[in-house]
């Protein structure tokens, strides 16, 4: 998909990702990448069903407030 893989969610804590990591089934990722990228990851998973998880936004600077404001407007949770 061309995503970055750039950390792991794992029990709370936050833990960067590298070549090397092994992704454990009960992880989540932290991806980058363009719109594009992630919709191309979405068909590749399979359908959970249901509604939408949250989504978290990381950091409360610049970046981290106008990402809050975007999917707000969007009605996202």
């Amino acid at each position: 998909t061309g995503l970055s893989i750039v950390g792991l969610w794992e029990r709370g804590r936050l833990h960067p990702a590298s070549p090397e990591t092994v992704i454990p089934p009960a992880s989540v990722l932290v991806v980058a990448g363009t719109p594009e990228q992630v919709r191309a990851l979405g068909a590749l998973l399979p359908d959970a069903g249901g509604e939408a998880s949250p989504i978290v936004v990381i950091g409360a600077g610049k970046v981290g407030q106008a990402a809050a404001r975007a999917l707000a407007r969007k009605g996202l949770p």
